[in-house]
């Protein structure tokens, strides 16, 4: 996985003022950015031990009804 941190360039004072003047494109802006950090980890498997356990609970909950 690659660190996407350090991708982007800095915003300068003209983008900030920008963004501080209309809500809405903070809210776009943020959801840029957050999906180029998160989409490629949201992306990635279930681990099956992490499944396992959660048809273990599945069939606990199930048959306690």
């Amino acid at each position: 996985m690659q660190d996407k941190r350090g991708s982007s360039d800095p915003m300068d004072a003209d983008q900030i003022s920008d963004l501080q003047n209309r809500p809405a494109d903070i809210d776009q802006w943020l959801t840029e950015k957050l999906r180029e950090a998160f989409d490629e980890v949201a992306a990635e498997p279930i681990p099956s031990s992490l499944l396992e356990l959660l048809e273990q609970l599945d069939k606990k909950e199930g048959g306690g009804s």
